[in-house]
């Protein structure tokens, strides 16, 4: 049926390629040539495959090469930003440091001009309202008898005698009664 072709490479040459061979064989030997034909197509399939993994090995090393470019790029740009960003607290810190140092000296001020029975009161208020309350305090009038304002120092509310206070304020001179007399009934 088939018939084996023996070519006529002897068995000396191929054993020159491989010296484990050259030891026990006939050097007149010969190799059939569909054995060395299948080795051979054997050894290109994987010179083939060989070449290629070579091929995907080198484009996976080129691909992670620029990805990691392209990371160390993206990193820059972030270690950029983030020393930007950095510079730019540190003037909003600065700005900050002064206004509290503002905001503390202009308190102080501010609750030193009250009287001392209340500065106690300024002292949990906010600036602004800080502000108002001590222009507030500070431009009251004085306080004056509650009957008649402008004369302070006068007995009965403000007026002349207490006749005077019962007919014009009424309700005034009895409770001007109420608190100056002991044992007033009504």
């Amino acid at each position: 049926m088939e018939q084996e072709n023996n070519t006529d490479i002897p068995a000396k040459e191929t054993a020159e390629n491989n010296p484990g061979t050259q030891a026990g064989k006939n050097n007149d030997a010969k190799i059939p040539t569909p054995r060395f034909n299948e080795v051979v197509s054997e050894r290109n399939v994987l010179r083939e495959q060989v070449a290629e993994l070579k091929d995907k090995f080198s484009k996976v090393e080129a691909d992670q090469k620029k990805a990691h470019e392209t990371g160390l790029k993206e990193k820059e740009e972030y270690k950029i930003l983030y020393e930007e960003q950095g510079t730019e607290l540190d003037k909003y810190k600065t700005k900050a440091e002064a206004w509290d140092t503002y905001e503390a000296d202009r308190r102080k001020a501010l609750i030193g001009k009250l009287p001392e029975n209340r500065q106690e009161f300024g002292a949990d208020m906010s600036l602004a309202k800080l502000e108002k309350f001590t222009e507030q305090e500070l431009t009251a009038p004085p306080k004056t008898n509650a009957g008649r304002p402008g004369n302070a120092s006068a007995e009965y509310g403000g007026y002349s005698s207490l006749e005077e206070f019962a007919i014009k304020d009424p309700i005034g001179c009895e409770k001007y009664l109420q608190q100056s007399t002991p044992g007033y009934i009504r």
